[in-house]
């Protein structure tokens, strides 16, 4: 972690002489000061930290760059990796020093609560043009919706699941004591075809590691996770575990069901257009083209193609780890609508949400 802290100093003006301890200890205080209680060893590897603790040394780094000649902090989907905990901590840090009148704040969030409730003035985009500007007090978040191009509906109500799901009574997913987090019990939980069950908790408390388990489990023996039937996964780490980053939008999609469709080991190109051009007009996923790379992309339309991905493989059970962080408030309507259709059909779907 230090390393990183380090690398990055070397750019910044006023901490390029910082090195060493004093650099850790500078940074530890910085740490310490946006959120208490972080629990970050600075000599830990930063590879190992996921998303919500590795965002928050992202964060601190900004902030101690401030030190050296900084008067802007811009937060660019800051709070997308962090928990309910750790976002409160950061806006209260930032409400304790912009009132000195030498900080400015750039929050780019699809949190719509944190731009109405925590943001002076607004500014709204569409399509690289400034559609609104204006005092945040005087949006609500449907505005918010519809001035993003969006619109602001009500959740879907929950349907009945159908027959092929309602008459299966056997679990699909049965977890019994896996050790996936401080806890010395482990986690136990029973998913059945037709559910979609949500998995809570503070962000780093095991919820990964349950969901990898019973990934596991259905492609292999694993102790105290059983799976019956075929598991797609979602990664919440989209860029590490879930793009591959240098093939072409349709590449990544068709990536699950290229063996199905092939024929004798050929792949037939047409029947893959046909399913990566449907799933692109179910999600409206908006690229030039599917050939172009998958990160020309926005960050929402890359986990709408993830999304199609997981539900167009037919598998019989979705694992979600944060599917909709950092994706507009439109796109997780839409998402929402295709996993209570996935799970009406019989399908099994455990969510987890920060």
């Amino acid at each position: 972690v230090l390393e990183n802290v380090e690398l990055y100093s070397r750019s910044v003006p006023g901490l390029r002489e910082v090195t060493g301890r004093r650099l850790g200890d500078r940074f530890e205080a910085v740490l310490s000061s946006v959120f208490p209680g972080h629990g970050i060893d600075l000599r830990a590897e930063a590879g190992n930290l996921g998303p919500g603790r590795a965002q928050v040394v992202e964060v601190a780094r900004a902030v101690l760059a401030l030190q050296g000649s900084g008067s802007v902090l811009v937060l660019d989907e800051a709070t997308a990796a962090l928990g309910p905990e750790r976002a409160a901590d950061l806006f209260r840090w930032i409400r304790a020093h912009r009132g000195s009148g030498s900080l400015g704040v750039i929050v780019i969030s699809h949190r719509l609560g944190e731009i109405t409730g925590q943001t002076d003035r607004t500014a709204v985009l569409r399509n690289g043009e400034t559609i609104f500007t204006g005092p945040s007090a005087e949006l609500s978040k449907d505005q918010l919706v519809e001035l993003m191009g969006g619109s602001a509906r009500p959740p879907r109500e929950r349907r009945t699941p159908t027959a092929t799901g309602a008459g299966r009574q056997d679990d699909v997913v049965s977890v019994r004591g896996v050790r996936c987090g401080p806890a010395k019990q482990g986690a136990s939980l029973s998913l059945r075809a037709g559910e979609l069950a949500g998995l809570g908790g503070l962000v780093n408390q095991g919820q990964r590691e349950l969901l990898d388990a019973i990934f596991l489990a259905g492609t292999r023996r694993c102790r105290g996770a059983e799976v019956h039937g075929t598991v797609a996964y979602v990664s919440g780490d989209r860029a590490a575990r879930g793009v591959f980053p240098g093939w072409s939008v349709g590449d990544n999609m068709a990536a699950t069901v290229a063996s199905t469709l092939s024929r004798w080991g050929f792949l037939r190109r047409r029947r893959i257009q046909e399913f990566v051009a449907d799933w692109m007009a179910r999600l409206d996923i908006r690229a030039a083209d599917p050939a172009a790379g998958i990160g020309s992309l926005s960050g929402g339309n890359q986990q709408k193609v993830l999304i199609g991905r997981a539900i167009g493989s037919g598998a019989s059970l979705l694992l979600l780890d944060d599917p909709t962080r950092g994706v507009d408030a439109t796109t997780k309507a839409v998402i929402a609508d295709l996993l209570l259709d996935f799970v009406a059909k019989g399908g099994s779907c455990l969510w987890y949400s920060s």
